[in-house]
C-alpha cells in the first residue's frame, strides 16, 4: 500500500511540473495578482504618461442597481502619485455625484474618454479638489460598464513650470496601451476589483 502511495505522489509531482496539470490557484491569489498589475499600470502611466496622479475610481448607489431618484455616488478604488500630485484616495470617498460631475460620466460612456481642462470647467466638486491640487488638466477613460457600476481611469496633470501639461505622441500612446491593459484585467475579473 505505501509503494501505490509513493507512486500515486510521484506520478502527480510529474504531471505537475510538467505542466500537464496545474493546481487550482486560489480566488484570493488571483485578485491580488490583478490588485498588483493594476498598481503597475498606474505607477507606469505616472512615469510613461507624464502624469502626477492616476485613479481608477467607480460610480454607483451603494451596490445597488441604479435607478432614478437614488443618488449615485464616486470612490477611488486605486491610486497612485508622485512628486507634486499628492493623494486625494482619502478625500474622495463616497462622493455624491454633481449635475457637472453627472455629464462629465455621460460623455465619458458615450465617447471612451473625455480630456478635462480645469481653467474650462464649470464650478463643481471635482473643480475644486482639481484646483485644490493643482491639476490643470485630467484625462479619463471609461474602463467597463457593470450592472451596478461604472469603472474609469483618471490622468491628473498638474502644472510644470517648465513644459506645461503638453502631451507627446509618447504619452498619448503610453495612456492607449495603458488603458487597454486596464481594460484587460477588469474583463478578466470583473465585479471583483
Amino acid at each position: 500500500m505505501p509503494a501505490l502511495f509513493i507512486s500515486i505522489l510521484h506520478l502527480l509531482t510529474t504531471l505537475v511540473t510538467f505542466g500537464i496539470i496545474r493546481p487550482k490557484k486560489s480566488r484570493f491569489s488571483a485578485v491580488l495578482n490583478a490588485m498588483h498589475s493594476i498598481y503597475d499600470e498606474l505607477h507606469l502611466l505616472n512615469d510613461k504618461a507624464g502624469c502626477t496622479r492616476s485613479l481608477i475610481l467607480k460610480t454607483e448607489n451603494g451596490g445597488g442597481v441604479p435607478r432614478l431618484g437614488v443618488s449615485l455616488f464616486s470612490s477611488v478604488l486605486y491610486e497612485a502619485y508622485s512628486g507634486k500630485g499628492g493623494s486625494i484616495r482619502k478625500s474622495w470617498q463616497q462622493e455624491r455625484l454633481d449635475e457637472e460631475y453627472v455629464n462629465m460620466l455621460l460623455s465619458v460612456m458615450a465617447n471612451g474618454q473625455v480630456r478635462l481642462v480645469t481653467a474650462d470647467m464649470a464650478e463643481s466638486r471635482l473643480k475644486t479638489l482639481y484646483t485644490a491640487n493643482d491639476v490643470e488638466e485630467s484625462m479619463v477613460f471609461l474602463l467597463a460598464v457593470e450592472e451596478t457600476r461604472l469603472i474609469y481611469l483618471t490622468l491628473n496633470c498638474c502644472e510644470s513650470d517648465d513644459t506645461g501639461t503638453e502631451h507627446t505622441p509618447a504619452h498619448e500612446e503610453a495612456m492607449r496601451a495603458g488603458v487597454n491593459r486596464l481594460k484587460q484585467i477588469f474583463d478578466k475579473n470583473p465585479s471583483e476589483l
